[in-house]
């Protein structure tokens, strides 16, 4: 009789394939009770993740790292439960931190050593990732530098790259300068974002007031620390600046010139010509004016002799605008001169 088709050297891969096509043995996939788990999956701040694969049947060959496929990861050990033969202990760690998602599957079934199908596939949703940095926005509120009549600014916002716990959130993960903060309540189903109120206390000409988020203060939803926002920052200046002048050059003589500085406590946005006055009795003495924001000067010719009187006027305004510094506030003071025209002999 011819031989049979299943019996010969042929018929154990026959079998073989028959196995592969009804795998016996199956594995499930669960974090290991040391890890930190979530209702909504498998999550943890571990940079190792220990796995428990526990299949159904004893494998013929121990499984290894390479019974394992890895996408973002790799199987960094594969140690076997010492009284269960059907359980094995799969620490995997990710190939780039806070990689995700990191998906496992088992390709290790009872009789053959690789190659079948998945058993059992398994995504880890997040690896340790403290590497994130939120992001800051001061909204409708001006930057910069504060006019003296800011006192607050409201709604400020820190954006975070991924859901944050809320229960881990306070005033004090923040760093305050110049001020107090108050947090604003979260919007329904915002878990991404912290708002917050500030109410400025810092004085002075050039007063600092600053937000920091402190390092490693706020969590996410799986644990992980951020590293700090930008910091907002602003400078409070509700000084108001004063003038002084002083003559650089010239005693009075008629017909010479006679050369003033004019310097300022700060910076001035808005100086113009006529704050300058100069009068000689009835006589409006009309200057040359030069500078800059970083000095100005004036001079003008010695029409006669007699008493002139050199001023800056600090009530009047350019427009509508008080003359005054970049926060708005107006020029307090200034110096006055005093020269007398003289016709030399």
């Amino acid at each position: 009789m011819p031989a049979s088709r299943l019996s010969g050297p042929f018929r154990p891969r026959l079998e073989a394939l028959e196995s592969r096509e009804n795998p016996a043995t199956w594995v499930t996939w669960d974090l290991a009770p040391s890890e930190i788990t979530t209702d909504s999956g498998n999550k943890t701040r571990d940079t190792t993740l220990t796995y428990v694969a526990d299949y159904s049947t004893a494998p013929s060959v121990t499984p290894t790292a390479r019974s394992y496929t890895i996408t973002n990861g790799r199987v960094i050990s594969v140690t076997p439960d010492s009284t269960d033969s059907t359980i094995f202990y799969v620490d995997i760690a990710p190939k780039t931190g806070g990689r995700a998602p990191v998906t496992v599957t088992s390709f290790v079934n009872s009789g053959w050593t690789s190659g079948g199908p998945a058993s059992s596939t398994e995504t880890i949703s997040f690896f340790r990732n403290e590497n994130q940095i939120p992001r800051t926005a001061t909204g409708s509120n001006p930057k910069g530098i504060l006019p003296s009549s800011v006192t607050t600014l409201s709604n400020l916002v820190f954006t975070f790259p991924s859901d944050i716990n809320r229960t881990t959130v306070s005033t004090g993960d923040f760093l305050v300068t110049g001020g107090s903060i108050t947090l604003i309540a979260p919007t329904a189903g915002d878990n991404r974002t912290i708002s917050l109120d500030l109410t400025i206390t810092a004085t002075g000409g050039a007063a600092k007031v600053s937000i920091t988020l402190r390092p490693g203060a706020i969590e996410d939803t799986y644990g992980n620390t951020f590293k700090p926002a930008p910091a907002l920052r602003w400078t409070k200046d509700d000084v108001a600046p004063t003038a002084s002048l002083s003559i650089a050059s010239g005693t009075g003589e008629v017909g010479k010139f006679v050369t003033v500085d004019v310097a300022f406590s700060e910076t001035i946005t808005n100086f113009k010509a006529d704050m300058i006055s100069i009068s000689q009795g009835d006589t409006t003495i009309v200057p040359r004016v030069s500078g800059s924001r970083a000095g100005w000067s004036f001079r003008f010719r010695v029409p006669t002799t007699g008493a002139i009187t050199i001023t800056l006027n600090t009530s009047g305004t350019v427009g509508t605008t008080l003359v005054g510094d970049r926060s708005g506030n107006a020029l307090s003071t200034s110096s006055s001169l005093g020269v007398t025209g003289f016709i030399a002999s």
